[in-house]
C-alpha cells in the first residue's frame, strides 16, 4: 500500500522529527576507551597501575537518569558502545572510596558524537582500587637459625629451627597481620604480597629483657609485583 501525504506541514513535522533523534542506539558511531586501575594500599600510598580486566562499563544516553547500556572491559582493559546515533552520551565505572555510602563512587566522562560513522576514543576512565595487604603475588622468604646456649653462655648447638612462630607487619604498623610456623628446614613463606615495607620478627631468649625475650627483626622493601625476596637469616638464640 502506497501512502501518498499532501499536507507541507505534515512532511515539514516528519523532516524534523528525523534530523532530531535523541542519543542511543541506531546510529553509526562508536564510543570506546580503556579502563585502568590505579591501586593503593590501605593508606592511601600509590602502588601502581594495570588495564582493568572484566571491569562493567555503563552508558547513558543523553540527559537520562539511568543507564540505558552496560558492557565488560577486555582483558586489557578496552571497551566499546556501538551503532550509536549523535548526541550527547556518559560513560561511568565505579572506583574504591571508603568515605562513601557504600564504599564506591562513580567515575565519569561526558562525550559527544557530532558526525555519523565517527568513532570517539575519548572515554577512558582511571579507576582507585584499594588493595589489602594480601592482595598482591610477592613473596618474602627465609629460614630461622637458633643458637642453643648453655646457662653460661656456651654454645651447645646451632641449627635451623622447626615450628618457630614467625610474624610480618607492613610499613609502621605496630600490630602485626600474619605469622606462620617455620617448617622442618627452618624455612618459612609470606606469600600474596603487595609491594610496600614490611618487619619480619622472630622471639629470642633475653635474660635481661622484660619477660626473657625480645624481637630480633628484619626490615624487607618489595619493590615490585611479582617479586620474591630471600631475606638473610634471623638468628635467635635459645
Amino acid at each position: 500500500m502506497i501512502l501518498i501525504f499532501r499536507n507541507p506541514v505534515f512532511l515539514l513535522g516528519l523532516a524534523l522529527f528525523a534530523c532530531k533523534q535523541p542519543a542511543g542506539e541506531g546510529g553509526t558511531s562508536t564510543i570506546k576507551g580503556t579502563v585502568t586501575y590505579a591501586y593503593e594500599d590501605t593508606y592511601g600510598t600509590a602502588k601502581g597501575s594495570a588495564p582493568a580486566a572484566e571491569e562493567r562499563v555503563y552508558l547513558v544516553y543523553g540527559e537520562d537518569d539511568i543507564y540505558s547500556d552496560d558492557i565488560r572491559t577486555h582483558s586489557d582493559g578496552v571497551y566499546q558502545f556501538k551503532y550509536l546515533r549523535k548526541g550527547n552520551y556518559t560513560v561511568f565505572a565505579y572506583q574504591d572510596c571508603p568515605a562513601c555510602p557504600g564504599g564506591k563512587e562513580t567515575v565519569t566522562a561526558t562525550l559527544a558524537i557530532t558526525d555519523n560513522k565517527s568513532i570517539i576514543s575519548d572515554g577512558d576512565l582511571s579507576l582507585r582500587r584499594i588493595l589489602d595487604i594480601d592482595d598482591g603475588i610477592a613473596v618474602i622468604r627465609g629460614k630461622v637459625f637458633l643458637r642453643d646456649l648453655d646457662q653460661g653462655g656456651q654454645l651447645i648447638e646451632e641449627y635451623y629451627v622447626p615450628e618457630r612462630r614467625v610474624y610480618i607487619s607492613y610499613e609502621n604498623e605496630a600490630e602485626n597481620f600474619d605469622d606462620i610456623r617455620t617448617s622442618a628446614d627452618g624455612s618459612y613463606a609470606f606469600k600474596g604480597l603487595i609491594p610496600g615495607d614490611y618487619t619480619l620478627s622472630a622471639y629470642s631468649q633475653c635474660d635481661s629483657c622484660p619477660g626473657g625475650t625480645e624481637a630480633i627483626q628484619k626490615t624487607v622493601s618489595v619493590s615490585a609485583d611479582d617479586q620474591t625476596i630471600q631475606v638473610p637469616d634471623i638468628v635467635i638464640l635459645d
